[in-house]
């Protein structure tokens, strides 16, 4: 039985695509264990995504070499040595036939087999960098330049898609997930700490045999976009904030926010603010489907923002107006979603533009949309994040006051009333459907019925 999360049919029919696209010799770099203050003391080692979608080897110090249709996986084989530390292991050859590779040769052998004509991907270590520049030949600060864009383009088509089986395995880490925001909500009372609430998430994380597919958000300071301290201890006015998911052992990510109540009681305005943030991502959720604009689903997100904000009186005159002038920014200041797959923020390492823009439409310039990673056209298969916020941020206010900007359509008078607010955002995982959506995973709380007492 394979330990790999796919059969090797999956992975070579994956290759064999890249393969027939590329037509040229394609390196694909493994991480490396990597020291926190010496060699054997690592960090947790987490494999290269693309790498693990073309071979599934969650393994430190390998590399895969396609020429000619021959696959090569370059690696050190295990030794008696290294079982007294890990216990015993399969060969990796065993490991690599899994992933239906049969062809196994040493590192030291991979220098002299590499064409000059090969396609790499964009190395975001340092020792990627240099392995890269003795293989082929490259100046270290040339590498950057010789990194192949028809490679890029090639794995993104590909990643971008998911499988039925890729699907599941997102619902798997969705469960547990579910379980981490449940929990967290139960426990969010007067006197508890940030820290209190964060080990608990750790503890049902590690308890469910998961990591985190990146470090948790959970704080009162909502306003603070990605607040990763957990130093205050809560009071019955305020909100948590919680942004979290977890990746299972076959690497695929969940990401979800939701924002509640201490003590399970909205206080003054909250309830108001919250509405209008799930009344958002309602309607945004509600506009996906294949060949649908993402940017347009965000400036739809943004503009329902702003229609309740004037309603308010935060913002002055029409809603479309204070949208396109990019004005809301104040209040909604980053973009709506992201792709997410085995990435939380799926292969960007390969360019966010390159992503989630296309040629046909560009990232806008302007604050806050400019942060919006993913702007073009969804196509049946992706998975994005739907996830607008509403935010009172001080340093923010203060600045755009100082510079006068948007006189006409803030009202920062009404905004300073609010500065000590905080922040509400409200994010799901939503599979495109050829003509709709769906919502991956059991619903987590979010109605105002749900998450009050």
């Amino acid at each position: 039985m394979s330990r790999l999360p796919f059969s090797s049919s999956v992975y070579q029919n994956r290759r064999n695509l890249l393969i027939n696209h590329i037509n040229e010799p394609i390196l694909l770099l493994g991480n490396q264990s990597v020291g926190i203050n010496y060699k054997s003391n690592s960090y947790r080692f987490v494999q290269d995504s693309t790498f693990l979608y073309f071979a599934g080897l969650n393994l430190p110090n390998l590399v895969i070499y396609i020429h000619q249709e021959e696959v090569i996986l370059f690696g050190n084989e295990f030794t008696v040595e290294s079982a007294v530390w890990t216990g015993p292991l399969p060969t990796l050859r065993d490991q690599a036939a899994e992933a239906g590779i049969s062809k196994v040769l040493p590192l030291s052998e991979m220098k002299n087999m590499v064409a000059s004509n090969t396609h790499f991907l964009p190395p975001y270590r340092g020792n990627h960098t240099l392995l890269l520049s003795d293989l082929l030949n490259i100046p270290p600060s040339k590498v950057e330049q010789n990194v192949s864009q028809k490679l890029i383009r090639a794995v993104i088509n590909q990643r971008i898609i998911k499988s039925e089986q890729e699907i599941s395995y997102m619902e798997d880490s969705l469960a547990v997930t579910k379980i981490l925001h449940e929990t967290l909500m139960n426990n969010c009372l007067t006197g508890k700490t940030e820290a209190e609430l964060h080990g608990l998430m750790l503890q049902t994380a590690a308890s469910h045999g998961c990591t985190f597919s990146y470090r948790p958000i959970i704080t009162k300071n909502g306003q603070i976009l990605h607040n990763e301290t957990y130093l205050n201890t809560l009071s019955t006015e305020d909100m948590v904030l919680a942004d979290m998911g977890v990746q299972t052992a076959a690497g695929y990510a969940s990401d979800i926010t939701r924002t509640f109540p201490v003590d399970g009681k909205f206080v003054g305005e909250q309830q108001f603010f919250y509405e209008l943030t799930l009344k958002a991502q309602q309607q945004a959720i509600q506009s996906i489907k294949s060949n649908a604009n993402f940017l347009s689903i965000h400036v739809e997100a943004a503009t329902v923002i702003a229609e309740g904000m004037i309603d308010a009186g935060f913002f002055n005159g029409d809603a479309a107006e204070v949208v396109h002038s990019g004005a809301y920014a104040l209040a909604f200041s980053h973009g709506l979603g992201h792709a997410i797959g085995l990435d939380v923020h799926d292969m960007e390492n390969l360019g966010e533009d390159n992503v989630g823009y296309n040629g046909e439409i560009s990232r806008s310039d302007k604050f806050g949309m400019a942060y919006l990673r993913f702007g073009g056209k969804l196509s049946e298969g992706m998975v994005m994040t739907v996830e607008p916020g509403i935010y009172f941020i001080p340093e923010l206010i203060a600045s755009w006051k100082k510079q006068n900007k948007f006189p006409t359509l803030i009202n920062y008078s009404k905004f300073e009333e609010y500065s000590s607010f905080g922040g509400i955002r409200i994010e799901d995982n939503i599979l495109v459907t050829k003509d709709s959506y769906r919502i991956l995973g059991e619903p987590i709380a979010k109605s105002v019925e749900e998450i009050t007492k």
